[in-house]
């Protein structure tokens, strides 16, 4: 039966799967895209024209092969039904297979074969239009006659498709003919080629260190050892000749790595020679494949100082960076240093130093100041390895810095309106020794003497000096500043400067002293609010009553807030008189002439023509919630309650009805007042926490009106005592979810449960619930699992989850939420091995004396029972600090540590210490699968920290399938036979007090032991603190000293 012709081009790829030293990924991928159109087989097709990614000089390339025309027709004839006819069960070239051209073709029948027809039926023709035969001799190796071998005459052209035919002449020895004709199509493998070259033909500028990288069409080299890739052919030949090495990075693509750089600007010619076979040793190439890349020449690309820089340090050496390494006499040659910028000047002598990309000259002495130099660095400098030199001269200038002047200040000399506490600053025109001002400045007031009210500090990056000293408000001031500030040279200023300023009054400012945007008063009293104020005269005050009903506005509302105009109760001005700059209060009176409000609600507004209306806190408001009667207001997670009080009397008020809101004005409900003035409202289950506002609405006189809310704390709330984290409701429901295992492997069954409870405090109950939401999410946090769960009568739910082959690895979560309550747990998938044995240590004793000497005996076992004899067994001891610290002592402290910053007190203050490794060592499990380890104290102790430590003993056992698995054990070390401990009585006394502190001996179980002698001694700490004047300021130093008070002896009771 003939073969189909594949239209398309099929290519196999195989992955490189052994090591070759220094594959960069980068590179894989590039030879991946290569290879899979130039080197894959075409089956029935012709080869495909491939696009090379660089230009390739014209070396003699493969002819570019022309699409071959359809398969050839070949007449068919029928054969009888009853007629067996022979068959073709192998065939070479195989499908998709080249055909060398030496090669020959064969085909193999299922049985022996007519073979003067068969010989006379087959035809082999070149696949063009129009065809051209191929003579051959045919020959019958297999004695049997099964296998005809046709080889051509001459060798076949390469890069050329073939079409085989074999007519239905051809017969068995019985007669029987074919059923169809049989032809098939073949290619014969072209030229090694280059697909590829880094850098490409005709580059310029490329860097001297550059990588030469060649890509082949065809795997050149085998996958083999490190060793035999010694072997490898190394293709390349430069002109001029370059030193260096090669490697392939794979099979088909080459490096050459230059030993040193490369001489720049050079015209390098490459050639591949033409004796490059490919890794079969088949293909080889048509011709020598050569091309060209010219290096960049030498060339500046980093000065300093920098072109154009001012302010140069008089001392700073010039550096010059290449783009290569030069030549150092080259360099020297070219380089000068003229005074006197473009315009000219005298040259600079000085000392030269060329290291590698770098060239650093140092002049023989200072340069001079307030000068520009230029640099020039003339064309022809070449590089370290010879070539063309620097195209184009480089030059740069740059300017030194000048004699200290200053340049300005900040106040300036004349100002009268500057900041009320201004900073006093000097600008220089180049950087100063800070340490040399403070000595030629003087003040009118005279600087303050202490250096906590004076500080002053150093900009180099505007050379500003600034001088804080604690400007006050509306003050003259005279700064004197005398010659004699020096620059890092010794210059000196010499500007004798005095500066005269005035600060401004501070703005006016003034704030209501109320606790909180609302606030309620007695309406027994005189209405009056206190206002403080600075450098203020005038204060605009409006007042207007408001609906009760208004209270129900949450804070937020209030910023926007617009009384209408009919509401209006007194609109009225203040006169305030007060010293200048100077905090005062003054009383206001709500109603004119002194007096009590009505019981209501009132908006209170006030602003100032003074402060501009687009100032911050320009207009003040205040609600006033007036009434005879105060309310107090608790809140829980289910109820709430109110206490009424008369303000006047202090006693209950009864018989009031409480309308209760939330903070979105919904009614939550009424409640009476009983005789207690307490009156108590159900909320019932509320899904979201808001702020309770209780009401009294006025009567039909417009009496009685009363308002809380619990978020009117301000100073009373928790937070204000220090209770940060207070939860404002319980939750009604727990649950405990867990699994089966806490680690699982893809394709295993996760089986979990969960336990339902409701929970009322510290009671617990089953729930009244029917069904639960479960989600699982996998470690990319995708829902693998959503569903409802039916819960059982006993508030319990069960049930598995099947992860997939191909489960994502980590931690999943399995959650369940119902009723806004939300619970998960974390399981773990890996892709591990179970482990076939276990290793554990036995300490001999789990507490020792520091110095005592310890043993241990590592067991390994397998997990069906028997031992686990001659494993490689390591082991390492690793120690830690151990405090001794009693649950049942937890007033005393044990610790011997002499610092008086440590808060003996604060369990968040100790940290876990790090475990050390301080022994280690080796053996083999005997016969019963253990190995015995002993440690000698002394040894061991030397290695140690001081105090108490706790020993870790970690062995590693390697199973005989090279499985490793560890086990550890602790052993405590204490520093003594027994601990001291010493509890103050109180932590504050007072001088000339007697204080107690009570001492207590216990040993190692906390066990209080009598009769116990212990050393006492009583150390005064002392921190004497004191300023140390530094460059134009200071910093304060603090030294601790200590002074042995008394010593004793006291004795342990019973």
């Amino acid at each position: 039966m003939p073969e189909k012709i594949v239209s398309s081009v099929k290519c196999r790829v195989s992955r490189i799967t052994h090591h070759v030293s220094r594959i960069t990924f980068f590179i894989l991928l590039i030879s991946a895209f290569i290879l899979l159109v130039p080197a894959c087989s075409l089956g029935n097709d012709a080869s495909a024209q491939s696009t090379t990614p660089t230009p390739l000089p014209a070396t003699s390339p493969t002819p570019t092969p022309t699409s071959p025309p359809p398969p050839p027709q070949v007449a068919y004839t029928p054969v009888a039904t009853d007629t067996v006819s022979p068959i073709i069960v192998q065939r070479f070239p195989r499908r998709g297979e080249e055909l060398q051209p030496d090669g020959s073709i064969e085909l193999t029948f299922d049985r022996a074969m007519d073979q003067a027809a068969t010989a006379g039926a087959f035809t082999l023709q070149v696949a063009a239009a129009p065809p051209q035969k191929v003579d051959g001799q045919i020959t019958w190796p297999d004695p049997q006659g099964r296998t005809m071998r046709f080889t051509p005459g001459q060798p076949l052209d390469r890069a050329t498709v073939y079409d085989a035919i074999l007519t239905q002449s051809a017969t068995a020895e019985d007669g029987a003919p074919l059923a169809e004709p049989f032809t098939f199509r073949f290619s014969t493998p072209g030229y090694l080629e280059v697909t590829q070259v880094m850098p490409a033909d005709g580059t310029t500028n490329v860097e001297t260190d550059a990588t030469i990288t060649v890509m082949f069409n065809r795997p050149v080299v085998a996958l083999t050892s490190l060793e035999q890739a010694e072997n490898f052919p190394q293709p390349l030949e430069f002109e001029p000749a370059v030193a260096g090495t090669g490697e392939w990075l794979n099979t088909s693509i080459y490096v050459f790595k230059p030993e040193k750089p490369m001489s720049g600007g050079t015209t390098f010619k490459v050639r591949v020679s033409p004796d490059l076979t490919d890794a079969a040793g088949q293909t080889v190439m048509a011709g020598a494949f050569e091309w060209s890349f010219t290096t960049q020449p030498p060339e500046v690309v980093f000065v300093s100082p920098t072109d154009g820089q001012t302010l140069v340090p008089i001392e700073t050496p010039v550096r010059v960076t290449f783009n290569q390494p030069v030549d150092p006499q080259s360099v020297e040659i070219n380089f000068s240093l003229n005074a006197g910028g473009f315009f000219g000047g005298g040259g600079v002598e000085g000392q030269f130093q060329v290291v590698g990309e770098t060239l650093t000259f140092t002049p023989t002495e200072r340069l001079e100041f307030d000068t520009t130099y230029q640099v020039t660095l003339a064309a022809g400098i070449t590089s370290v390895a010879g070539g063309q030199g620097m195209v184009s001269p480089y030059t740069f200038s740059f300017t030194t810095v000048p004699l200290p002047k200053i340049v300005s200040t900040e106040p300036q000399n004349g100002e009268r309106a500057a900041y009320p506490y201004t900073d006093f600053r000097i600008t220089f025109n180049t950087p100063i020794s800070p340490a040399t001002v403070m000595p030629h400045i003087s003040m009118i007031p005279p600087l303050p003497i202490t250096p906590t009210e004076v500080y002053t500090y150093y900009s180099p990056w505007d050379n500003t000096f600034s001088i804080g000293f604690g400007a006050k408000p509306s003050t003259d001031y005279e700064v004197r500043i005398t010659p004699g500030i020096e620059d890092p040279y010794g210059n000196k200023t010499q500007e004798n400067l005095t500066v005269r300023f005035r600060t401004a009054p501070l703005p006016p400012t003034y704030q209501l002293r109320i606790p909180d945007l609302i606030g309620t008063y007695d309406a027994g009293l005189a209405a009056r609010m206190i206002v403080s104020y600075v450098n203020l005269t005038d204060l605009n005050l409006r007042l207007f009553r408001l609906d009760p009903l208004l209270i129900q506005r949450p804070y937020w509302e209030w910023n926007d807030f617009a009384p209408a105009g009919g509401d209006l109760v007194r609109e009225w001005s203040e006169r305030l008189e007060a010293a200048v700059d100077k905090q005062s209060f003054h009383t206001i009176d709500l109603v004119e002439g002194g007096g009590a409000l009505e019981p209501g609600l009132y908006y209170l507004e006030a602003d100032s023509p003074q402060i501009p209306d687009d100032q911050y806190n320009d207009k003040q408001r205040h609600i006033m919630v007036v009434s005879e009667t105060n309310l107090t207001l608790k809140t829980g997670q289910y109820d709430t309650l109110v206490w009424a009080t008369n303000l006047a009397s202090g006693q209950p008020t009864p018989g009031l009805e409480v309308t209760f809101f939330d903070d979105e004005r919904s009614r939550l409900g009424t409640a009476t007042t009983d005789a207690s003035g307490v009156a108590r409202l159900d909320l019932g289950k509320r899904d979201n926490r808001s702020a309770i506002l209780a009401v009294v609405l006025p009567d039909a006189n417009g009496n009685g009106f009363t308002a809380v809310a619990e978020n009117w704390a301000q100073g009373i709330s928790p937070y204000d005592f220090g209770l940060n984290n207070v939860t404002y409701g319980l939750p009604q429901y727990t649950a405990h979810i867990y699994t089966d295992r806490p680690i699982y492997r893809p394709g295993q069954t996760v089986n979990f449960k969960t336990i339902l409870r409701t929970e009322d405090d510290v009671k617990f109950g089953r729930p009244d619930l029917r069904q639960v939401h479960l989600i699982v999410r996998n470690p990319n946090y995708e829902t693998i699992v959503d569903q409802m769960m039916e819960v059982s009568p006993a508030g319990t739910l069960n049930g598995e989850v099947k992860l997939e082959d191909g489960a994502a690895l980590g931690s999943y979560a399995i959650a369940i939420d119902f009723d806004n309550q939300y619970f998960e747990h974390y399981f773990q998938v890996s892709a591990y091995r179970a482990p076939e044995f276990e290793v554990t240590v036995d300490p001999a004793q789990t507490e020792a004396k520091r110095g005592e000497s310890i043993a241990a005996t590592i067991n390994t076992s397998y997990f069906f029972g028997g031992p686990l004899a001659g494993a490689d067994v390591s082991w390492n001891i690793l120690a830690e600090s151990y405090r001794f610290d009693p649950a049942q002592l937890g007033g005393y402290s044990f610790d011997d540590t002499d610092d008086p910053y440590v808060c003996f007190d604060c369990w968040w203050w100790y940290q876990d210490s790090v475990p050390q490794p301080v022994l280690s060592g080796s053996g083999q499990s005997d016969a019963s699968g253990q190995l015995l380890i002993e440690v000698d104290g002394p040894e061991l102790d030397s290695l140690l920290t001081a105090g108490s430590q706790k020993i870790i003993i970690e062995a590693t056992a390697t199973g005989l399938d090279n499985q490793v698995i560890s086990g550890r054990a602790e052993v405590i070390l204490h520093k003594g036979d027994y601990y001291s401990g010493l509890s103050p009585q109180e932590y504050v006394a007072d001088a000339g007090e007697e204080t107690a502190v009570d001492l207590v001996a216990v040993d190692w179980d906390a066990n209080r032991l009598p009769a116990k002698e212990l050393d006492v001694q009583i150390i005064r700490y002392e921190w004497v603190n004191t300023f140390v004047a530094e460059g134009g300021g200071g910093y304060w130093s603090s030294e601790t000293k200590t002074e042995l008070v008394d010593e004793f002896t006291v004795t342990t009771d019973s």
